[in-house]
């Protein structure tokens, strides 16, 4: 045994005591009075050590940032990526549309196949026909239509008598080319009996070209003189 002093210190080795405070008192020791303490597990010569929650460090900080922004660089690309795919697919289903709709307002409809003669030509347009429309006991009205490429606007229209109409948009070129009764290549709209229109069209996600679509048809000009 060790034996207590009058001023309440204990002799010995790694042993000692102070006042209690009612944080660090031993249960049932009253606030005040000296409680000796002595080595037992987790105390360091006789005193005990309390364990403190540390937070995280400046490196730690800066790993998990570091780790988040990883994370969020790899989700934001997948997202950009899908919506770039998912545009450009509405893009070409766009596009096709509006190249089918001139392509066969051109070429199919009542213009070219009832063209009654080819007024003017170039190959990247204007073209002028004029078409025989209200037929009435052998007599006809001539109806003149302009087909216009716009290189500065990106567009395809149709002009007749009764109004100007936007056949396509995003249109990058628009290329005429006319052939005579043997199917060969002529300048001549006087000796023209088929007519070919080949569109290139183009748009763009996020300001990038992305989607193309080519489209090309031919007709016989049915009411051409020759």
């Amino acid at each position: 045994m060790h034996a207590s002093n009058s001023s309440g210190k204990v002799d010995g080795p790694g042993r000692r005591d102070w006042p209690c405070q009612v944080r660090d008192c031993v249960p049932g020791s009253p606030p005040g009075r000296p409680v000796i303490v002595g080595p037992s597990p987790g105390t360091k010569g006789g005193v005990a050590l309390r364990r403190h929650t540390a937070g995280f460090t400046i490196t730690e900080l800066l790993i998990a940032v570091a780790i988040l922004f990883i994370l969020m660089t790899g989700i934001m690309t997948t997202y950009v990526f899908s919506i770039w795919g998912f545009q450009s697919t509405a893009n070409y289903v766009q596009l096709h549309q509006d190249g089918r709709t001139a392509v066969n307002q051109f070429l199919q409809d009542k213009d070219m196949r009832g063209v009654y003669s080819l007024v003017s030509f170039a190959t990247n347009g204007p073209v002028v026909v004029q078409v025989a429309t209200n037929f009435n006991s052998g007599t006809f009205m001539l109806n003149t239509v302009t087909y216009t490429f716009n290189s500065s606007g990106h567009t395809f229209s149709r002009q007749d008598r009764s109004g100007s109409t936007l056949l396509a948009t995003n249109v990058n070129n628009a290329i005429f080319t006319i052939y005579d009764l043997n199917f060969n290549q002529t300048n001549n709209p006087n000796v023209a009996k088929s007519i070919q229109l080949d569109l290139t069209m183009s748009n763009s996600v996020v300001k990038w070209p992305e989607t193309e679509d080519y489209l090309s048809a031919r007709t016989v000009m049915r009411n051409t003189p020759f």
